[in-house]
This record gives C-alpha cells, structure tokens and sequence, in this order.
C-alpha cells in the first residue's frame, strides 16, 4: 500500500513538472532565439501608403527571442507606431512563423497644411514628402476638424452641379466659414445660416452666363438681402506700339492692373 502510495505521488511530481517545465524554461532563458528563432514572417497589407520593407524594420527588433517568448503585444505596439498604420493583427504559427496583418490609414484631407486627417476623424503626422497632393486642405480651431471636414464635404455637394468644386475649406476663430475653389475663387460665408447661403449662392451661380462665372473672384454672402460679387475683368489690351530706334534712357517699365468691379452693400 505503501508503494502504491509512492507510485501516486511520484506520478503527481512528474506531471507537475511536465506543466511547470515550459514556463520554468522560458523564465531561464531555454525559449530564446537560437532554440526556437523565428524564421518566417509573412505580411498582409495593402502595400498603398507603407512597404514591406517597412514592415520589417518595425518588426525585427521584437522577434529576436524565441518562438515562445515574443511578445505580440509589444510587436503590435510597434507596428502601430508608424503613422500610416492604423491597427494591427499579430499572430504566432508553429513552429517558426509570424503572421502579421496591418490596416492602413485612409487619409481624406490634409489638417492646417501639417496633419492628415484620417476616415475615422483621427488626425496623424507624417513628412512634407509623404503629404498626398490630391486632397482638401481644411484648417480650424482645435478639435474642430470632424465638424469642418463635415462641412467640406456638404458644400462639395451643394456647389457640385454648378461644376465648383472647393478644395479648401477654413473656420476662423470666431465661427466664420470661407471656402476656396479649385477655379480660383473664395467664397464668404460668415458664421450664421451659412447652409441658406450657401444654397442661394448655388442657385443663383448657376443663372449667370459662363462668361462670368468663369471670371469669378469673389463671393461675399454676408449681407441681409443678397451677397457681393467681385469679377476679375481685365482691361482689353490694346495693339502694341512699334518699337522706338533708341529706348528713352528714363524709361521706366509700366503695367496694366486688373479692373476688378463689385457690387457695394454692408455685410451683417
């Protein structure tokens, strides 16, 4: 009886050490690279906006311990350093793979010349080079730029059937809108019923002849009972003289402004 009691007894301590052998292995340097190195990563991503090579510049200096010491919460954490990552997947496979899946960010507006502007309303650093050119630049107090980018995005659809389109959008300090136009014009609007005015604008915009929307520099809607209009109508230029035997020596270079009209009122 005695014996059989011994032959449990040893069973139990070989079964605890079967379990604690692992974690005691690990805790004493038997799980490092050069047991269990890491000898595959494979990488899934868009590959729109970060390389691979990128990737992995990020990833190495987390993997160089063994297969069942890396951290993946530290590789995560890593990975989403890099500002056009958004959120990141880590995965062991064994005996010697790491899965690594990242989401880019998707950038739809570039924040006072500076930051990019994220889908999820997330603003993110990244270098002057790496500043996409083809998107709208909006710039605003602090912790305005889901509130802007809101805007930008209704008033590309309020001005969409007259064929202007704004490419950037500006709230002020004191709550004032101003939009610029691919076509070169600004548009006022001033800091109440901006949605109305905007709206009649449109409307009344698309009543004018091509002549002069084309010409438009201007648009003040501020005003109680209408808005102002400014045109960039340059002077006709007129033939030009012959050319003298001999330049005046005091002869001092000249040149014609443009004749900018506008209709008068009081902004309110």
């Amino acid at each position: 009886m005695n014996q059989q009691r011994r032959y449990r007894v040893i069973a139990w301590i070989g079964g605890l050490a079967l379990i604690a052998l692992p974690i005691l292995s690990a805790l004493q340097g038997w799980f490092v690279a050069e047991r269990w190195p890491i000898r595959q990563l494979s990488l899934h991503a868009e590959f729109q906006q970060v390389s691979a090579e990128e990737l992995r510049r990020a990833i190495l200096p987390t993997v160089n311990k063994g297969f069942f010491a890396i951290d993946l919460k530290q590789v995560q954490t890593q990975l989403q350093t890099l500002p056009w990552i958004e959120r990141a997947e880590v995965r062991k496979a064994w005996p010697d793979r790491l899965d690594v899946t990242v989401y880019e960010r998707r950038a739809v507006a570039i924040w006072r010349e500076q930051r990019l502007l994220s889908a999820n309303a997330e603003l993110f650093t990244v270098t002057a080079a790496r500043l996409p050119d083809n998107l709208p630049r909006l710039s605003g107090p602090d912790g305005s730029q889901q509130r802007v980018f809101a805007f930008h995005l209704a008033a590309v659809e309020a001005l969409r059937s007259n064929g202007l389109q704004p490419f950037a959008t500006e709230l002020s300090a004191r709550g004032a809108w101003t939009l610029s136009l691919t076509q070169g014009a600004s548009v006022v609007l001033g800091n109440r019923d901006v949605d109305q005015r905007l709206h009649q604008f449109s409307k009344v915009f698309r009543e004018l002849p091509s002549s002069q929307q084309s010409r438009l520099l201007r648009a003040d809607l501020r005003y109680a009972n209408g808005f102002a209009l400014r045109w960039n109508d340059p002077l006709p230029s007129a033939p030009a003289p012959p050319l003298p035997l001999t330049a005046p020596e005091s002869a001092a270079p000249t040149t014609t402004p443009a004749r900018v009209t506008a209709t008068e009122a009081n902004p309110v």
